[in-house]
């Protein structure tokens, strides 16, 4: 099934909007707050946090581990019925995707506990997703270009999504629009979540291998890491790019948030094989570079904490073993002026 694409935009425009990436990169001006070592062997699968942002939750091993989102405390450890891919939070319910056997386990958060599992039809979960008001979860299968539409009840298959490629990360707007990159097509798929169809596709000009999304579902905006590097800045209701900011080129993993920092209005940030990059946002219309760090070369899985404004970085360490990393703004950062 091919995609219709339903978002057009003149070349010409969107060249004029397209801008080439600041020849001069910002640090990010973080500092190391705590960190917490993770005797686990393995990159790790997800990290999280709870709604409410109390807890921080790592998927890892075959193991759930719990920390106090504040303090950083261990909080609990969960053994899982099977080797975690992803994991996706609503409201008082967790998803964890598994491999061997292929299932997603339900479970509650507060005790963290297991529900039920659900046996897919499909095997090698490897992307989970779920809607506002939970009434579908979206799973990702390595190795296809389907993607599955099941209930989070009694795992039901409620669709076959055909995208005719390989998908690579989902985020939700949380108003009826899941959002998935597609490296192959340089294209962004636009899913109706309620209907559970294709509603059309998003076109990356001059982004090339889109594979992080990060979403602003208050001004609609869609950031996307390509892997060309830069990071596109879209409007998510009509397509159009209509900023280009800098990042490091190849596979990125996103994620939004308000006031995520001080003196931040709102933040994209995107974690690589070993850089932190983050976009700035003044307002709905203003964006810049937000600055990168150097990470430890590997996996990692990336979550911010806007209550605390700090960033938490689940990183490879020697040993076989992960670490826990908090990061904070450096004492001597003062809030830049919107450029």
């Amino acid at each position: 099934m091919s995609i219709r694409l339903r978002f057009a935009v003149p070349a010409a425009c969107m060249l004029a909007a397209v801008a080439a990436a600041h020849d001069r990169i910002p640090a990010l001006p973080l500092r190391p707050l705590r960190s917490v070592a993770v005797p686990v062997a393995g990159p790790p699968a997800a990290l999280a946090l709870t709604p409410g942002g109390r807890r921080l939750l790592l998927a890892a091993g075959h193991e759930l581990y719990a920390f106090d989102a504040a303090s950083g405390a261990p909080a609990g450890t969960l053994v899982l019925p099977g080797i975690p891919t992803a994991l996706a939070l609503r409201d008082a319910r967790g998803y964890v995707a598994l491999r061997t056997p292929a299932a997603i386990a339900v479970l509650a958060l507060h005790p963290l506990r297991v529900l039920r599992v659900l046996r897919l039809h499909q095997g090698s979960p490897s992307g989970l997703a779920v809607t506002a008001g939970a009434h579908a979860l979206f799973v990702e299968h390595a190795g296809t270009t389907d993607l599955e539409a099941v209930d989070p009840h009694d795992g039901r298959r409620l669709a076959v999504i055909a995208l005719g490629t390989a998908p690579a990360q989902m985020t939700d707007n949380g108003y009826g629009r899941l959002f998935v990159s597609l490296p192959a097509r340089n294209a962004i798929a636009v899913i109706d979540t309620r209907p559970l169809r294709l509603a059309g596709s998003i076109p990356t000009p001059g982004c090339r291998l889109p594979t992080g999304l990060a979403i602003d579902p208050v001004g609609r905006r869609l950031f996307v890491a390509c892997g060309n590097g830069g990071v596109s800045v879209i409007d998510a209701d009509i397509g159009f790019t209509f900023e280009r900011l800098s990042a490091p080129a190849g596979a990125a993993r996103g994620v939004f948030a308000f006031k995520p920092l001080p003196g931040w209005k709102g933040g994209a940030f995107f974690v690589y094989a070993s850089t932190l990059a983050a976009v700035r946002m003044y307002a709905f219309i203003r964006y810049a570079d937000g600055g990168q760090v150097p990470l430890p070369a590997g996996s990692a899985e990336l979550a911010l904490d806007p209550a605390h404004q700090r960033i938490w970085l689940a990183l490879p360490a020697a040993h076989g073993s992960l670490t826990l990393q908090a990061l904070g703004v450096a004492p001597s950062a003062t809030p830049a002026a919107a450029p």
